[in-house]
C-alpha cells in the first residue's frame, strides 16, 4: 500500500500517484492548492480539502489539534477523547499499527525459541540425508558447488532459476503498470473530452436562448407599435 500525493489516503501500490477521487476532482477543478486547515495539498474548492469541508459543515469550525496544535481538528460530539486533525490521526494510527506489529513479531520470536529440540534433530536428519546424496551428484569444477542439474535433482532452485523468476515477475509488473497507466490516461482524456463537450453544449444553449429572447423582444415591440398605430387610426376615424 502507498498514499495519495494529495489527500494522503491509502491506495493500492499498483495505482498511480493520486487516488481516484483526487483524479476526478483535478479533472473537474484543476490542480489543488493547500488546505487552509490541515495543510494537505488537496484543496480543490474554497481552499479546503474534501474532508475538512465536510467536517466543517457537519461539526462546525475547526478546533486545536491535541498533537500538532494546528486548528484543524473537528469536534464530534458522539466521540470522547483527544481531538486530532486528519494528518495527525493517520500518523498516530500508523505508529500504533507498527507498534502492534513489533510486539507480535517479538512474541513470535519468543515462541520459536521455546520450541522443543526435536526441530534441530529434524534439521540434522535432513542435512545428513542431503550429505548422503551429494557425493553421487557431479560437482561444478574444483569449487565443490553443485551444478544446476544437480540442484534440480534434489528439488532445490538454482540462483539462475531464481533470477529468471524475478525477471519474469518484474516484467509482469512492468506490463501491469504500463497497462494501468494507459487506462488511467484514457479515462482522464475521456473525462476532459466529456467536460469540453458539456461546456460546448452549455454555450450553444445560452446563445440559442439569447437569440430566442431577442427575437421575442423584437416581435413584442413590433406588435405593440402596430397596436398603437391602429388605435391612432381608429381614433381619427371616430372624429
Amino acid at each position: 500500500m502507498k498514499r495519495c500525493n494529495y489527500c494522503n489516503r491509502e491506495i493500492s501500490s499498483r495505482s498511480g500517484p493520486q487516488c481516484d477521487k483526487c483524479i476526478k476532482n483535478q479533472a473537474k477543478y484543476g490542480t489543488p492548492t493547500t488546505c487552509k486547515y490541515c495543510k494537505l495539498p488537496a484543496a480543490f474548492v474554497d481552499q479546503k480539502c474534501v474532508h475538512c469541508a465536510y467536517s466543517e459543515r457537519k461539526h462546525g469550525a475547526p478546533r486545536e489539534c491535541s498533537h500538532c496544535k494546528r486548528r484543524a481538528a473537528f469536534k464530534d460530539n458522539s466521540r470522547q477523547g483527544s481531538l486530532y486533525c486528519r494528518p495527525c490521526a493517520m500518523k498516530l494510527g500508523k505508529e500504533t499499527a507498527g507498534s502492534k506489529h513489533t510486539k507480535k513479531e517479538s512474541s513470535k520470536t519468543k515462541h520459536n525459541k521455546d520450541k522443543p529440540s526435536n526441530l534441530s534433530q529434524t534439521k540434522s536428519f535432513t542435512s545428513n540425508a542431503l550429505a548422503s546424496i551429494m557425493p553421487i551428484i557431479p560437482k561444478n569444477g574444483s569449487s565443490g558447488t553443485p551444478t544446476t542439474s544437480a540442484m534440480a535433482l534434489i528439488g532445490v532452485e538454482s540462483p539462475e532459476e531464481k533470477i529468471q523468476q524475478l525477471r519474469e515477475k518484474n516484467e509482469d509488473l512492468q506490463r501491469q503498470l504500463v497497462d494501468t497507466q494507459k487506462q488511467l490516461k484514457e479515462k482522464q482524456s475521456r473525462i476532459v473530452d466529456l467536460e469540453a463537450e458539456q461546456h460546448r453544449k452549455d454555450k450553444e444553449f445560452r446563445e440559442k436562448n439569447q437569440q430566442n429572447q431577442k427575437l421575442f423582444d423584437t416581435t413584442l415591440q413590433n406588435l405593440q407599435d402596430q397596436i398603437k398605430q391602429l388605435n391612432r387610426e381608429l381614433a381619427s376615424k371616430k372624429r
